[in-house]
């Protein structure tokens, strides 16, 4: 099963020292019927941290990407996200919009550490945390 990761969940594991705590190591490690993968905004909202401006944790960052599946946003993605932001009047934010999308379009269940805001769209698949 392929399962779309939240940015969230990659943060906590690039900053969390001992990767075994992790939700994104809890998920994967050892469950080999079960597949990462992030959406291009995923990796815009990665390089937009500071953490990117240290050659070494972008380095890694690399190392990880290059391992990893990307779905890629498409022209219904687009639309998808537009409907979202049009919808959501409590405050959904584009890149969270952008994600809900790629996991609705692509069919792909949703991890996340950001569970409340995720459950209002409707048609999601999040998985438990």
């Amino acid at each position: 099963m392929v399962i779309l990761v939240d940015t969230n969940i990659l943060i906590d594991y690039f900053r969390q020292k001992d990767k075994r705590l992790t939700v994104f190591n809890k998920t994967f490690n050892g469950n080999s019927n079960r597949s990462a993968a992030i959406c291009l905004t995923t990796v815009s909202e990665l390089w937009s941290g500071n953490s990117m401006e240290d050659k070494n944790n972008r380095a890694l960052t690399e190392q990880f990407l290059s391992s990893i599946r990307i779905v890629k946003n498409n022209i219904e993605t687009a639309k998808i996200t537009g409907e979202l932001m049009r919808e959501k009047k409590d405050g959904i934010s584009f890149q969270d919009a952008e994600i809900a999308a790629c996991a609705l379009y692509h069919k792909l269940p949703l991890l996340t550490l950001n569970q409340k805001d995720f459950r209002k769209i409707k048609g999601i698949k999040l998985l438990p945390i």
